[in-house]
């Protein structure tokens, strides 16, 4: 059971049902919590675990999601020692990803319940990656997952979407070429841990309304 050091649990009882959450189904590998504003109450949207975030937020009950974000959630220990760790290498961004996209390959699933959530204050104590950095990090990371689980058609529009992402929100074309280069000199560590996720695993992930193209 993680949460970030600058969440805390919503109520004096959430922890525990999280983890009744978990222990409901042997196949649910992780669970999702939803993040609210502290000043407000109010859902943090874009901490929502699914590309449509709209239709997520309708929902009511326990749903099963693609992916889950690290400011809280459970993970399954037989199921992690099954998919693996998280990336060491991934500094900030897109680790979640990786490990949920293992996860479901190796059988299990990731459930989110709206009624259980954690207040995020968005510290930026120890936090520096801002600004240029920020992208360039989540881009190169986004397009190594692409390149280690994902076939090569989706390894490639990733590429070029998220090199889009960095120039578009950097104006920088040495922000671009930095994160492009970062991938270069690891070309062969990508291409021995290039293990890319069944195709029945694709048509699960699609069923459940995940994007992969970027």
């Amino acid at each position: 059971l993680f949460i970030d050091d600058d969440a805390e649990w919503e109520t004096s009882t959430t922890a525990r049902h999280v983890l009744d959450l978990l222990q409901s189904a042997p196949d649910i590998g992780a669970v999702a919590l939803r993040s609210i504003r502290p000043e407000t109450g109010e859902t943090i949207v874009e901490e929502l675990p699914h590309p449509d975030k709209v239709w997520l937020q309708s929902v009511t009950g326990p749903v099963e999601v693609p992916y889950f974000y690290g400011v809280a959630h459970a993970l399954r220990a037989s199921a992690v020692q099954r998919a693996g760790l998280y990336p060491e290498r991934y500094f900030y961004a897109m680790e979640e990803y990786d490990l949920s996209l293992r996860l479901y390959d190796v059988g299990y699933r990731i459930v989110y319940d709206s009624s259980l959530a954690v207040i995020h204050h968005h510290a930026q104590a120890g936090r520096p990656v801002i600004g240029t950095r920020y992208w360039v990090n989540n881009a190169r990371n986004k397009m190594r997952v692409g390149w280690r689980l994902l076939p090569l058609r989706y390894a490639l529009s990733i590429s070029l979407v998220w090199g889009a992402r960095v120039l578009q929100k950097t104006r920088s074309p040495q922000a671009l070429w930095s994160t492009y280069r970062s991938l270069w000199t690891e070309r062969e560590i990508l291409r021995r841990e290039r293990s890319p996720i069944q195709f029945a695993t694709i048509k699960r992930l699609r069923a459940i309304g995940a994007r992969l193209v970027y």
